[in-house]
């Protein structure tokens, strides 16, 4: 598996290169989230989720694709490429920023999937996340967990809560983390932090948590957990120390469905054990504002009060929990349903009835309560942007601006 390396003279390979460069450095001066390359089509740009392109711009052909990957991929995910069709790795462009790419395979070609990453980790507030967040990351030992569908922003939320005790911890702590790859490099400040780079620093997201255990940390970070890594996790969290994960998943009841059958002959004592350690989970999903200068996340809440302890030791179906969440008896301890915090960003004006019924969980229930809402206030003129490898900063643009764009279709 893999390309045929093309034949390719200094100078034309120096050419193709300066293409590709100039392409990053656009997309990361525009707040551009992803850059898409198909060989003979133009590249696209997805910016506030939709996808567009940029007229007249040149196109990358198949045998030029061919000879980026095997030049810029590391010989390690080279390997990786030539024998399963797909790699990920991580660059850094000197006065421009660090991008993911993601090269895959296709009808025998290489394409490429390139995210922008953020030049900073934003903090809770810049990525419009509940306040209340802050005061999970400040818990001595439990488990959190941040949901989101991919593209979906988790690990922008993940970073902020890790930096949230980078930064607000009373007194020092030693944060071990487990990445792949590693995309935003943190500053030590109040905590000591290690970045661990799964493939390369440790074997597997199993093997580095247990390591991790023998490290002495106070927070364990993971980023993104699968099912079988969230028991190694829940592990973890019982030995007295924070537990913080992203993890891909369609709700904060999802999440735990999830976890519960991948231990179908453990499920009343994993239940038990979440009861016991569990301390709350963030779901999310990016939606454009109702002005189109940006993308905010609609926050789902799960949070440990007594009631949803109880129902976690219970053996009622797990999809009852639901109810829970979306119940306004518990909101002012922080539980919020998806549908809720819908309505609440379309009452505040920063999103469209359109939008928040295109992705409620029920929009026949939830449409009678939106017409009945007049938003307060105009949209903010400032919104950050949430992408999956990061975030973009809070830069708003003209229409003509970008007015060499067309949407894509």
């Amino acid at each position: 598996m893999g390309t045929t390396q093309p034949d390719f003279s200094p100078t034309q390979y120096a050419e193709v290169e300066s293409r590709l460069e100039g392409v990053l450095r656009f997309a990361s001066a525009r707040g551009i989230a992803d850059v898409h390359f198909k060989p003979a089509q133009r590249p696209l740009y997805r910016r506030f989720g939709q996808l567009i392109s940029r007229r007249d711009e040149p196109v990358f052909t198949a045998d030029e694709l061919a000879i980026l990957t095997d030049k810029w991929l590391p010989p390690d995910q080279l390997s990786h490429f030539q024998r399963c069709g797909d790699a990920t790795f991580v660059i850094t462009l000197v006065g421009c920023g660090r991008f993911r790419v993601s090269c895959f395979q296709a009808r025998g070609n290489a394409a490429w999937s390139v995210r922008v990453i953020s030049p900073r980790i934003l903090n809770l507030r810049e990525l419009n996340l509940p306040r209340f967040l802050g005061n999970w990351a400040m818990l001595r030992h439990g488990l959190v967990l941040v949901s989101a569908p991919p593209g979906g922003g988790k690990t922008a939320t993940w970073l902020a809560l890790l930096e949230h005790i980078n930064t607000a911890s009373a007194t020092a702590c030693q944060i071990v983390t487990l990445e792949a790859p590693v995309e935003q490099q943190f500053d030590d400040k109040v905590a000591f932090i290690h970045q661990r780079e799964v493939g390369s620093d440790t074997q597997d997201v199993a093997s580095g948590i247990r390591a991790a255990q023998r490290q002495s940390p106070d927070v364990i970070g993971v980023d993104v957990a699968s099912p079988h890594s969230l028991i190694d996790l829940l592990d973890a969290a019982e030995l007295d120390m924070l537990v913080i994960a992203s993890v891909t998943g369609g709700g904060a009841v999802d999440v735990l469905r999830k976890l519960l059958d991948y231990q179908t002959n453990n499920r009343q004592l994993i239940r038990q054990r979440l009861a016991r350690r569990l301390r709350g989970i963030v779901h999310q999903q990016l939606v454009a504002t109702a002005d189109g200068k940006g993308m905010v996340p609609i926050c789902e809440v799960l949070h440990m009060v007594p009631q949803t302890a109880e129902y976690l030791k219970s053996d009622r179906d797990i999809d009852g929990l639901q109810a829970l969440i979306d119940s306004a008896a518990h909101r002012a301890a922080g539980m919020v349903g998806f549908d809720h915090a819908i309505g609440e960003l379309v009452h505040a004006g920063t999103v469209s009835a359109e939008v928040g019924l295109a992705v409620a969980r029920d929009a026949e229930g939830l449409r009678p309560k939106l017409s009945a809402l007049r938003p307060v206030s105009s949209p903010p003129d400032r919104v950050v942007q949430l992408t999956p490898a990061g975030t973009l900063g809070a830069t708003t643009f003209s229409v003509s601006t970008f007015g060499d764009f067309e949407p894509k279709g």
